[in-house]
């Protein structure tokens, strides 16, 4: 490769160009990922043009209707289709009138899902496939396929004292309530509860919130014919019940046939859950389409991940955390779960809940890490990969939106082929913007896209052609290079006359929502109000084009210890700022003229160094920057050591770690990160 041609996301130029170069139909020649051509970038191919998610309601279309919008879509400049069916916007005398809506899956639908795969490729034009109807992932799931959780209840006593009392029945978790406020997410908390473990801790300090612990002791033992029979000391103590229960989370806005049930997310936790989910669900669509024509999508897709539970747990977990901690898990439920669950909903809100109780010393914190280490790790194996390695054996390449889930959100965008982010999950900052190219690029990924143009509006439903570039050149400077524009609704007429919408609020009664506002941008191509799309269109594949010659190179890797990114609401009450929501150290970074990749531990974990340069999988760095690093596995301070060995500067800003992560082997480890 040429240096000259490195790419290093300089946008100015490239909008400035992109606008003044003029519009006209794609050119023929193939684009040399190694050489800049004036010609393609004034022209650049239909595989580099911006794709467009298409909103179905549901199975209410028709193929002559599908016909004329994808060659309107196409005649708009997009490069790519991906179809998403929803019920949102629709009222109860919407599905009435029409048993078309909910059809999602059956062989008519799948007949429609040929015919728009057949248009599209007629044009030219890259597709993709929702794996499923609404979100999150799920469908028609028998019970054991529904989510694991556990849940919780406590009784206190005071010792010493001989203890028998019934086993008590758990009451809905406390987020359950807030977290169905904007729409219907759980459909009730009804049994069977299957008791998991009870455990008798001493009370510490009760005024303390939360609670302090002492060590906690299994008993669950004792427990025979519904009573729990045992003794304890002298003091006050909490004896907590844990119990495992299938979480009733329905997939929000959906189109499913609801026979025989609502539909409900699937168990993500679950190798078998998933594949029986894929099998009778999207897995099943793509085997019908591939039985007669071989028709199939470019990509699947998988959106971002709305899970909620109080404890999401697993079948196994117990056994594979005692694999992965070296201590069994029973003792240390009360330190790992959190007092107000797990619900993505409520912690938009109001950020993560405390634990339900703590530990004198960091025991408590160290289970919770181990925990959430397991947890990430079946998540990626069970659903991740799963989902992966079905769409590739079909030759079917997955897009996706790992933001949300619990992997480490940098590993399960490296799974993907085609990592994608959003520009409404943490307010779209660039922070966020930056991790799904940075997977992308350490992975060796050609592409990052994110869904794009989206924003939660009393505004109304359509943004400025001044918010759309802004928002176009804050994605591409974060190494963005495919924007997937959200979104084109299906032309479709309400039983009132309306034109459907699916994401903008309906005060009548029963309409299926996704909030009080409406959430950008409402595309309609060739309407009134949209002449300029080709012409927008053809400035985001001028962007494209040059942002994909040579390579990207960034010159410092910054690790992310966190999971992820904290998602974080933004409602546009004005025009939408330049840099909305970025870090100090971000703009640090960018005012100083550095770009910058974020790495996961675990790639960090696997890097070398040599020659002043550190090299994380496919991607090479100048500098290693280390943000508010507490606790850290020996392994991370192994690989910072060895950059700095191999020459790389390592900037530690916030202090270094004083404990390893984790229960194994702590005094060694922590001695080791010492």
């Amino acid at each position: 490769m040429n240096p000259a041609n490195a790419h290093v996301r300089t946008l100015a130029a490239c909008l400035a160009l992109s606008q003044l170069a003029g519009c006209s139909t794609p050119s023929a020649p193939t684009p040399d990922d190694d050489v800049f051509d004036a010609r393609l970038f004034r022209d650049p191919p239909r595989a580099l043009r911006p794709h467009v998610r298409w909103w179905w309601p549901g199975g209410a279309v028709d193929d002559a209707t599908i016909a004329a919008q994808v060659a309107r879509l196409a005649d708009a400049g997009y490069g790519g289709i991906e179809l998403q069916t929803l019920a949102f916007g629709l009222s109860p005398a919407d599905l009435a009138a029409d048993a078309r809506v909910r059809t999602v899956g059956d062989a008519a639908y799948v007949e429609h899902v040929r015919a728009f795969l057949a248009a599209a490729r007629a044009h030219g034009l890259a597709t993709s496939l929702t794996l499923g109807s609404g979100w999150s992932s799920g469908g028609d799931l028998s019970r054991a396929e529904r989510p694991l959780e556990l849940v919780f209840d406590e009784v206190v006593v005071s010792g010493p004292a001989a203890v028998d009392l019934a086993v008590p029945t758990p009451v809905a978790p406390n987020w359950s309530r807030p977290s169905s406020l904007l729409f219907p997410i759980v459909s009730g908390f009804v049994g069977p509860f299957e008791l998991e473990s009870v455990t008798v801790a001493e009370v510490l300090d009760a005024g303390a919130d939360p609670q302090v612990l002492g060590p906690a002791a299994d008993v669950t033992g004792a427990v025979a014919s519904g009573r729990l029979v045992t003794a304890v000391g002298s003091g006050t103590h909490r004896i907590t019940f844990a119990f495992r229960h299938r979480v009733d989370h329905l997939v929000a806005g959906d189109a499913y046939p609801e026979v025989p049930s609502p539909a409900h997310i699937v168990d993500h936790l679950s190798d078998a859950s998933v594949r029986a989910w894929l099998a009778r669900g999207p897995g099943g669509w793509l085997s019908a389409l591939e039985a007669t024509d071989a028709s199939a999508p470019d990509e699947v897709f998988v959106d971002s991940f709305e899970l909620v539970g109080d404890l999401p747990y697993a079948d196994d977990f117990a056994a594979a955390f005692e694999a992965h901690a070296g201590r069994p898990l029973a003792p240390l439920l009360p330190f790992v779960a959190r007092r107000d669950g797990e619900s993505k909903y409520q912690e938009i809100l109001t950020g993560a809940s405390d634990p339900r109780a703590v530990s004198a010393d960091a025991l408590g914190t160290r289970a919770r890490e181990d925990y959430e280490d397991v947890r990430g790790d079946l998540f990626l194996e069970r659903f991740v990969d799963t989902v992966a390695t079905d769409a590739r054996g079909r030759g079917v390449g997955l897009r996706l939106q790992a933001h949300g889930g619990y992997a480490h959100v940098l590993d399960a965008y490296a799974h993907a082929d085609v990592p994608e982010s959003e520009g409404l999950y943490a307010q779209g900052s660039p922070d966020f913007l930056e991790l799904a190219a940075s997977a992308a690029h350490v992975a060796g990924r050609p592409i990052a896209s994110s869904e794009s143009f989206v924003a939660v509006s009393p505004l109304g439903p359509t943004l400025s052609d001044e918010e759309t570039l802004m928002l176009a050149g804050r994605a591409t400077t974060a190494g963005i290079q495919r924007l997937v524009v959200h979104g084109v609704a299906y032309p479709y007429a309400r039983e009132d006359g309306s034109a459907w919408y699916p994401f903008r609020p309906d005060p009548s009664a029963g309409v299926i929502t996704a909030g009080p506002f409406d959430i950008t941008s409402d595309l309609r191509p060739f309407e009134p109000g949209f002449e300029t799309l080709p012409a927008l269109n053809a400035t985001l594949a001028r962007l494209a084009y040059a942002t994909t010659r040579g390579v990207d190179v960034a010159d410092v890797a910054w690790l992310l210890a966190e999971r992820e990114i904290p998602d974080e609401g933004l409602i546009r009450f004005d025009t939408l700022p330049p840099r909305q929501g970025e870090s100090d150290e971000s703009a640090a970074l960018r005012a100083q003229g550095y770009l910058y990749d974020r790495i996961s531990p675990s790639m960090l974990a696997g890097s070398t160094a040599a020659a002043g340069r550190l090299s994380v999988g496919a991607a090479s760095y100048r500098a290693l920057v280390i943000t508010e690093l507490h606790a850290a596995d020996p392994s991370w301070l192994a690989a910072m050591r060895s950059a700095l060995d191999g020459g790389v500067p390592v900037v530690v800003l916030g202090g270094l770690p004083t404990r390893a992560r984790g229960l194994r082997d702590l005094g060694a480890r922590d001695a080791a990160v010492a």
